[in-house]
């Protein structure tokens, strides 16, 4: 077998992002074409389309479950003025012990967050998929840690 955790990131970022999910069709016919056990969470149809086309099993069987996530929660609010809204974000951080993520659509906006949380006290990395290798793991290595409290600065800072 095959298996593939988080293979929508065939399609999300692709080579930019994790340049071996790129590989993995290839990957695939080098092995002797397995059976493939795909994972996601996120995948809609246009990305499950995709997946199917790169790792070239388009008749593929997708099973489709329903998950429920209740350690998860989507908050979206409307605010005019960036302090507020760093203010917000800061206090909604501290509510969930420092674990959090927070999206953005853009580089530049995650920037602006991420400094607009550090001017509030917070140490949020800032992981996006332009970041070089080093950079990128230590930035994993950081978020997938037990050890990881975001609700300090730490004193080297």
């Amino acid at each position: 077998y095959l298996v593939i955790d988080e293979v929508h990131h065939i399609a999300d970022w692709g080579e930019s992002f994790r340049p071996s999910y790129g590989k993995l069709g290839r990957v695939r016919h080098d092995l002797g074409d397995p059976p493939v056990l795909c994972f996601t969470a996120t995948a809609g149809p246009r990305t499950e389309s995709e997946v199917l086309r790169s790792l070239d099993i388009p008749e593929a069987r997708v099973l489709r479950r329903n998950v429920d996530r209740p350690n998860i929660a989507l908050l979206r609010a409307f605010v005019q003025s960036a302090e507020r809204r760093y203010r917000i974000m800061e206090r909604l951080i501290r509510q969930c012990d420092g674990k959090a993520l927070v999206f953005v659509p853009t580089v530049s906006i995650g920037e602006k967050v991420h400094q607009g949380l550090a001017d509030l006290g917070l140490d949020a990395p800032f992981f996006h998929g332009r970041l070089d290798k080093p950079k990128r793991d230590r930035k994993s290595t950081r978020l997938n840690s037990s050890h990881t409290d975001i609700t300090r600065m730490p004193s080297s800072a």
